[in-house]
């Protein structure tokens, strides 16, 4: 029941494609062209070799969703998620054919899906500019073996950071019914999550 529960909101989610262009590619892809721009006027107007190191370049794009700017674009996708059939009243309908606690926890597992791929997507980011620094004649370096490692660490914690933020909006999306209200709650525990974070280091 689960494993269909899964399938039936991979579905709904791939056909609505304003919420995955928003939530799962704006990003990556706003990333990308402001990368490519920044590389490209550096080249240009200060006449210096762009210098990339490729493992820190993937771990930073990866890590870039620690940013509680960019977790924006994934609690709008999340609050989208739980709280369209509320909106659209659209649970009377699905609840005959599973539960809905086997529902609401397709959609938290399909919307971590769509994030781990949102974060491959990342690193393919990083390593599209490096690639496009080394045309322009840049250096390319990867000075630590150890890179692979660190990357699939750095991974998993802001995969895991994002599940969680999936989790607080969908919270927030059964208690209130509302996706403005879980969209809010997410965004508040992100920057909080932020604030906390830059005041233990």
């Amino acid at each position: 029941m689960l494993a269909d529960a899964i399938a039936a909101e991979a579905w709904r989610l791939h056909r609505n494609r304003a919420v995955v262009f928003w939530g799962f590619i704006a990003m990556p892809l706003g990333v990308l062209l402001f990368n490519l721009m920044l590389n490209t006027w550096i080249a240009l107007h200060m006449r210096l070799p762009v210098r990339l190191d490729l493992g820190q370049q993937l771990i930073s794009g990866v890590a870039l969703t620690g940013s509680a700017f960019f977790q924006v674009f994934y609690a709008a996708a999340a609050a989208s998620l739980f709280a369209a059939d509320y909106r659209w009243e659209t649970w009377r309908l699905i609840t005959p054919r599973n539960s809905r606690a086997n529902l609401l926890v397709a959609k938290w597992l399909v919307y971590g899906l769509f994030c781990a791929a949102s974060l491959l997507a990342l690193a393919l980011v990083a390593l599209l500019q490096t690639l496009y620094g080394a045309a322009l004649g840049g250096a390319v370096t990867l000075h630590s073996g150890a890179f692979p490692a660190q990357a699939a660490l750095v991974f998993m914690v802001s995969w895991t950071e994002l599940m969680l933020l999936g989790a607080v909006a969908a919270i927030a999306a059964v208690v209130s019914r509302a996706s403005m209200a879980a969209l809010l709650t997410a965004i508040f525990f992100s920057f909080a999550q932020a604030i906390g974070m830059a005041a233990v280091h």
